[in-house]
């Protein structure tokens, strides 16, 4: 699988194609594993050294601290963030996500 999905993410120079608009970058895992983490680094790297746009979607809505870690990564770093209720639908949240960088055209 992660081959897989590091074939379909990269361009010939091994880096993620950052041309779609908005660009979506997925980041699933087990709990613990750094996710959060690598979320804010690399917001970081887009905001800081590519001066892109970068928005959010805290999409982990059954894990009570997931927001607000991934809300202190976008204060950090300058991104947006969307949020959905506790326990919402996180398909939803990243839906919504989605909509609100075409329509903030991030």
């Amino acid at each position: 699988m992660r081959e897989l999905l590091a074939e379909t993410a990269t361009v010939g120079d091994q880096h993620i194609d950052l041309r779609h608009k908005p660009t979506v970058i997925m980041v699933a895992g087990v709990n613990g594993t750094g996710k959060t983490t690598s979320i804010g680094k690399i917001a970081w790297h887009l905001r800081q050294e590519l001066d892109r746009t970068v928005l959010m979607g805290a999409a982990d809505t059954f894990r009570a601290a997931a927001t607000e870690q991934l809300d202190e990564w976008a204060t950090r770093t300058g991104a947006g963030i969307v949020r959905g209720d506790p326990g919402s639908d996180p398909g939803a949240v990243a839906f919504d996500t989605v909509g609100a960088a075409l329509a903030r055209q991030v």
